[in-house]
């Protein structure tokens, strides 16, 4: 029997997938305080499950624990549950007991992240011809599409799970861990995730389940190599900007840009943004500093002198930002091109490609272009880089989750960073 699990971004998407999943009425024999058992002993106890019984008593505790919708809590608000917006049926979970009780006692195999990872975009590939077929108006865009890759979201895998070790008992944090154990241990700090590693299909249904839940607001790390060391390419990628706002090349359709923010793609390098155009009268509204992958950073310049050329307090007609030496394509400031949030401005030198993509932007005239799921979605790719990094130290840690809040709230109360 498949696996399929329900992501219910929308109430209109949940009616096209519940056709391919089996709903069964509520039991509440089967109700299980798997939220009071350590996030360790749930690792323990599906290490340990040989049997389909022993199997299923150790999945209802951990979708108990992290917040999964099961069959009893079908009357349960999805907001009440981590992943109430995710469905098991009771002949979902004993045929994953099954599955997982041959896994454990060697009869057999498991799976890759890479193998689950590519039966979560097939499995979203059927939702959205479901969708189509039934004419109800959601799109692709409607449900928030996944295009993250293997390797990156190991990466991003990893990081959350070197989070959670602070809180290793809270449903999110339960539920990377689980999904980056490997036996009975849980991962620590140096613990490494690879797209080849092996998943039990317990792993495997909760990685769909994560996947689903962030996918959509996963950013490349750049880390695939450009076809051919040195190329330029400009790539447009997600929406253009908020409803209500004009998103013509200056959001405002007038006055050039006086402020910038951007992402930082790449490995860690030294990042500068310099007016290219017109010379000899260049301005640096960036001077060089380093950034860590995924960084944030704003070009403002508001305190542009009239001496540098072009009109006092914006940018001026083309911004370079250069990493490590290396120059990205041009950025077009003076709205002779569309520049909107999500756009991604990448180059390929010596095998290493840097890049930035657009987060918002505001001009002289007030204007001002963003995007909430690009924004946030940046907040949280710089907050999980930053985990990463800090490995396991408290205050930086501490100082990781005190960016993102200042990030994601400036994202949330202004649709934007500024």
């Amino acid at each position: 029997m498949s696996l399929s699990v329900l992501s219910r971004p929308t109430a209109l998407a949940a009616l096209a997938l519940a056709a391919i999943l089996s709903v069964s009425g509520c039991d509440f024999s089967r109700v299980d305080a798997g939220v009071d058992v350590s996030t360790a002993d749930h690792v323990a106890a599906l290490a340990a499950a040989t049997t389909a019984s022993d199997a299923e008593r150790a999945i209802r505790g951990v979708f108990n624990k992290v917040g999964v919708r099961t069959a009893w809590q079908a009357d349960v608000p999805d907001e009440d549950l981590a992943f109430g917006s995710f469905y098991a049926s009771d002949d979902q979970i004993a045929a994953l007991a099954e599955e997982h009780a041959q896994f454990v006692t060697s009869q057999r195999e498991g799976t890759t992240l890479r193998d689950a990872h590519a039966a979560v975009l097939r499995a979203d590939d059927e939702a959205n011809r479901i969708l189509a077929s039934l004419e109800v108006g959601v799109t692709r865009d409607d449900r928030g599409t996944i295009s993250v890759r293997p390797a990156e979201a190991a990466a991003i895998l990893e990081s959350a799970a070197v989070a959670a070790q602070r809180s290793p008992e809270s449903p999110t944090s339960a539920m990377a861990l689980v999904i980056t154990a490997n036996g009975p241990a849980l991962p620590t700090a140096s613990g490494r995730v690879d797209a080849s590693r092996e998943m039990s299909p317990v792993q495997r249904f909760l990685y769909s389940v994560w996947l689903h839940q962030t996918g959509p607001f996963m950013y490349p790390f750049l880390s695939d190599p450009a076809p051919s060391a040195g190329s330029r390419a400009l790539l447009v990628a997600g929406p253009s900007c908020d409803a209500g706002q004009s998103c013509d090349a200056c959001c405002d359709g007038e006055g050039k840009f006086t402020a910038i923010t951007l992402q930082y793609l790449g490995p860690a390098a030294t990042v500068q943004a310099r007016v290219s155009k017109p010379p000899p009268k260049a301005f640096t509204p960036f001077p060089a500093t380093p950034l860590a992958t995924n960084q944030l950073f704003t070009v403002d310049a508001t305190t542009r002198p009239p001496t540098s050329g072009g009109l006092s307090g914006t940018i001026g007609n083309e911004l370079t930002v250069t990493a490590n030496g290396v120059d990205l394509p041009n950025i077009h400031t003076s709205c002779s091109v569309p520049v909107t949030p999500g756009m991604v401005f990448q180059t390929t030198s010596a095998g290493v490609t840097y890049g930035v993509r657009v987060i918002a932007v505001t001009t002289k005239k007030g204007g001002k272009c963003s995007n909430l799921e690009v924004c946030t979605g940046a907040c949280r790719a710089q907050l999980l880089s930053c985990e990463l990094t800090a490995a396991g130290d408290p205050d930086a840690l501490q100082a990781c989750a005190d960016t993102f809040r200042s990030c994601d709230l400036n994202c949330h109360d202004q649709g934007g960073i500024f």
